[in-house]
């Protein structure tokens, strides 16, 4: 049975998850959002005051009856942060957040190329201890977005072509770090990053499109899918939800693919070929934005900064389609952190799983309740963004 610090504990991560949420909360509207007692929030409040992960914000207005008007607690953003790393054959993109989710660093590193993912995972973990030491002293986790089939509860990677693995566990990449770390798909983890960008009561349903391009004949194209409903990424029922196997469309041929399959290497100008791609891919996502009827489509990976393109395409060629239905253009949006989307999205998951309750993690093995002593390390020392 759970002791009463195991217990306390929860009720300062229910806390941290409300204010992430919610944003700035009055100790009144954290017990009324919780249901936990008045006495049992002033002492919890007070705890993480004194570790520094809450400060005291603006002064909330006054009620219409009048009286004392309340003060805010929110995160000191100074106090901790987290980072997030995406690798690809020849760049390392890391993205490092502070606790309240804003950006301190953005930065592309060249890499050695390797598709070792525990050569990887120690290119990461020297980085943050050397080149980034100043913000280690005050990290509280770690993402990682990587290309392939990620099951997260499990703590399996299912299938990465990126890394050659199948059904190989996370465990012994956690044990290479200091600190928590949290694994997922790379579409995944770029919806994790809009979801907390986003910042909204409404609990959006979103649809992230990751496709990236490759000057290969033989497989020209990779498409990722991540789903959110609720305001949460949803895994489905053996976390292989939006999981597009296009590695596997080409053994099936061109009908299936939808587009010739040296599209992109077969004489036509590259830009013309790649809005080519980018119609025949919407078209195949028809039936399920119909379907699902997300309240926005953000489009990333290759296409990240070709906003025009876009547009081009749903006005043009898909004009009559689904999108011009109740005006649903305006649901599409470019990826918010371009590049740097798959990075700061696993940095965002870091951040959205350390401060969910156990209870309501996605697992067990994914318990956060070790996040308060670490939280608790932390206090005192020098600012993250110092």
């Amino acid at each position: 049975m759970p002791g009463n610090g195991f217990r306390r504990n929860i009720t300062l991560l229910r806390i941290l998850q409300l204010i992430r949420l919610r944003g700035p909360l009055s100790r009144a509207e954290i017990s009324r959002r919780t249901g936990l007692k008045r006495s049992s929030i002033t002492q919890a409040v007070q705890e993480l005051l004194s570790i520094g992960v809450l400060e005291e914000k603006t002064v909330a207005p006054a009620s219409s009856q009048g009286g004392r008007k309340p003060v805010l607690l929110g995160f000191q953003d100074a106090f901790g942060c987290f980072a997030g790393f995406e690798p690809t054959d020849t760049l390392l993109r890391v993205v490092v957040i502070s606790i309240d989710g804003k950006v301190i660093l953005r930065e592309e590193i060249p890499r050695r190329p390797s598709r070792n993912v525990t050569e990887f995972t120690a290119e990461a973990a020297s980085l943050l201890s050397r080149r980034y030491a100043h913000l280690a002293e005050r990290l509280i986790s770690v993402g990682f977005a990587i290309p392939g089939a990620v099951d997260p509860p499990a703590g399996i990677i299912r299938d990465s072509w990126f890394f050659s693995l199948k059904d190989a566990a996370v465990a012994p990449l956690r044990d290479m770090f200091p600190w928590p770390l949290y694994i997922d798909n790379d579409s995944n983890c770029c919806l994790w990053g809009e979801l907390l960008a986003e910042k909204s009561e409404q609990n959006p349903s979103m649809v992230y499109l990751l496709p990236k391009l490759h000057a290969d004949a033989r497989h020209p194209v990779d498409l990722g899918v991540g789903i959110a409903v609720d305001g949460s990424v949803y895994y489905g029922s053996s976390s292989l939800a939006g999981e597009a196997t296009t590695r596997r469309w080409y053994e099936r041929g061109a009908e299936d693919i939808g587009f010739q399959q040296d599209i992109l290497t077969g004489g036509m100008p590259y830009q013309r070929a790649k809005q080519q791609v980018l119609y025949h891919l919407l078209k195949h996502q028809l039936p399920f934005f119909r379907i699902f009827d997300p309240r926005r489509i953000i489009i990333g990976g290759d296409y990240a900064y070709d906003w025009e393109m876009i547009k081009s395409v749903l006005t043009g060629p898909l004009n009559a389609s689904w999108f011009s239905e109740n005006n649903n253009f305006n649901k599409v949006h470019p990826s918010r952190e371009r590049a740097y989307a798959a990075a700061y999205g696993a940095a965002s998951g870091a951040l959205i799983q350390a401060f969910t309750p156990p209870q309501a993690a996605r697992s067990s093995h994914e318990s956060r309740t070790d996040i308060i002593p670490l939280l608790r390390r932390i206090s005192g020392r020098s600012p993250c963004n110092a």
